[in-house]
């Protein structure tokens, strides 16, 4: 190999190594956005609020998807509605939740994490059957594999899920 041949690699090299950087850059940075502006809007108390405490006070008594859970939310309908429209982490901000985009989607699967963490009613599998149970069909097969492959990453974070729970700075 010449050296002129090494030079041109290591220029190329050095080119496709920084757009992979910046790509992964950028998917980085709005995944931290994500996390930064999450479910802010419960805060607003002009829409979200108040309707959010009477739910959170039923999500610290009664497991995801109970009898109990679905008529809270029931009765906070314009709150719920209010929410599903300011966030497009949520299938029913969509048309049909065929049409949210991937970065939903893993917005969507760190979210059904973090409620069953923070309310441990119920384990990770169960959580997961019931989103299964309530999406259904309703999820691409591709979107289906995505969710999947998110729900088992964040089941191979023991230590952090512990730390959280116990309310340590992890």
């Amino acid at each position: 190999m010449s050296a002129q041949d090494t030079a041109n690699l290591i220029g190329s090299h050095l080119r496709h190594w920084a757009f992979v950087r910046l790509g992964l850059l950028k998917i980085r940075q709005d995944l931290e956005r994500r996390g930064e502006e999450h479910d802010l809007s419960k805060l607003n108390p002009d829409d979200e609020l108040a309707g959010f405490s009477r739910i959170n006070a039923t999500a610290r008594e009664h497991p995801y998807g109970s009898d109990e859970y679905k008529a809270a939310l029931a009765a906070e309908q314009p709150t719920i509605a209010s929410h599903y429209g300011a966030n497009s982490h949520h299938p029913e901000h969509h048309r049909t939740p065929a049409e949210m985009g991937w970065l939903d989607l893993v917005e969507m699967v760190c979210d059904w994490k973090a409620a069953q963490m923070a309310y441990g009613r119920q384990s990770w599998s169960k959580s997961m059957q019931v989103n299964r149970g309530r999406w259904g069909g309703k999820f691409t097969a591709g979107q289906w594999w995505l969710i999947e492959q998110v729900a088992a990453f964040l089941d191979d974070a023991p230590e952090t899920a512990a730390a959280l729970r116990d309310g340590d700075d992890a």
